[in-house]
């Protein structure tokens, strides 16, 4: 049927999908009619040994946008938020961010910020704060949309908290973050963090 086309497409790296676009805009269909339909999940996860708890994913989000299919990349992106999932809500942030829709990515990014916030004032004094890497992307967005404001003085502001978030001790998240922000054309900040990291590198520290 349509969805065993969708999913023997996509599984299959050898066809040319460049050489396929009507073929691929017709699987995504039925990809995305699948996901929202009453079927069960099991179909899915015995094919691409997924979570059957859950229809829609990231993964499904990314494919769609990476097919230029915007509508359901940003569908899928509001049923996870409708569940709660805090990384869709960042994802739809910067869509929002990128399509030059200012006012709904700061509606976003603030929502964001004061959720982590929120929760990371719970923790005992040295635990580790709960959506911390939320927390500071979402400050990054805001960031970013002070520059293109032209609001130097929240801009700065901003950079400072960055900043600091960037001075953890934690290797493996700094590096994360400095990837974060060349994703997010942050080319010049992240070229700082990269040069932080590699004397640390160079000595052979693991990772």
């Amino acid at each position: 049927d349509m969805f065993d086309d969708a999913v023997n497409l996509f599984l299959d790296a050898q066809q040319p999908l460049d050489d396929l676009e009507p073929r691929v805009n017709r699987s995504l269909q039925s990809l995305f009619t699948f996901l929202f339909s009453d079927a069960p999940a099991r179909k899915l996860a015995d094919r691409v040994g997924g979570d059957r708890s859950t229809q829609v994913n990231l993964n499904f989000v990314k494919l769609f946008k990476r097919h230029g299919q915007m509508r359901y990349a940003e569908t899928c992106l509001l049923e996870l938020i409708r569940q709660g999932d805090l990384d869709a809500k960042l994802l739809m942030a910067e869509y929002q961010l990128q399509a030059g829709r200012s006012a709904a990515a700061e509606r976003l990014f603030n929502e964001l910020a004061a959720i982590s916030f929120n929760q990371d004032s719970k923790q005992q004094r040295f635990a580790p704060p709960i959506n911390s890497h939320i927390s500071v992307r979402a400050r990054i967005g805001l960031w970013r949309l002070a520059k293109l404001a032209q609001d130097s003085a929240t801009a700065d502001f901003l950079l400072k908290g960055i900043r600091y978030a960037l001075c953890t001790p934690n290797l493996m998240e700094k590096n994360n973050l400095a990837e974060y922000l060349s994703e997010q054309s942050e080319e010049t900040l992240a070229l700082e963090v990269f040069e932080d990291l590699l004397p640390v590198v160079a000595m052979g520290q693991r990772g």
